[in-house]
């Protein structure tokens, strides 16, 4: 069940639209995906984008950018496998998990869905540019409504 804090921060940024537009703009068939991507290309693509301190986790496989504020850590996780891209927005407290999960999974709970959506999927690089560019828009915007949420007693910012 989602708290009513999250709620309120994925309604004030329009999550669920935005990530229904986002998911059936690549709603692209499975055999279309492309598979054979260079992750080194797509850490490029990142910080291209403007993820920050963006490292590849190879034993998760996924791609995570951290941004720390105050007692706060907001754990962006990209995963890129067989052409379909999963994103998910952690936020720790003091080193403890505090909210958020996979935009698939925050949709779902948030509209109280039957199902889940599937993932967005990328045929070639440009695809994956794009949802990246959505992603990370949509990740500083939940971040920025967080903040606003939960207050900050700093706006230190440490990468």
């Amino acid at each position: 069940m989602m708290d009513q804090k999250t709620i309120q921060i994925l309604n004030s940024i329009h999550f669920a639209e935005r990530y229904k537009k986002l998911y059936k703009q690549y709603s692209f068939n499975f055999n279309e995906s492309f598979n054979n991507y260079n992750n080194q290309y797509v850490l490029k693509l990142l910080q291209e984008v403007g993820y920050i301190d963006i490292k590849y986790q190879k034993r998760e496989n996924f791609f995570q950018s951290v941004k720390k504020i105050d007692v706060y850590r907001f754990e962006h996780k990209i995963k890129t496998k067989s052409g379909a891209v999963e994103l998910i927005w952690d936020v720790m407290k003091n080193n403890q998990y505090f909210t958020g999960n996979s935009f698939s999974n925050l949709e779902y709970e948030l509209l109280n869905l039957e199902e889940r959506h599937p993932l967005p999927i990328f045929r070639n690089y440009e695809d994956l540019r794009e949802i990246l560019t959505i992603a990370f828009q949509m990740f500083e915007d939940m971040t920025a409504e967080f903040l606003k949420v939960y207050g900050e007693s700093t706006c230190e910012v440490v990468n």
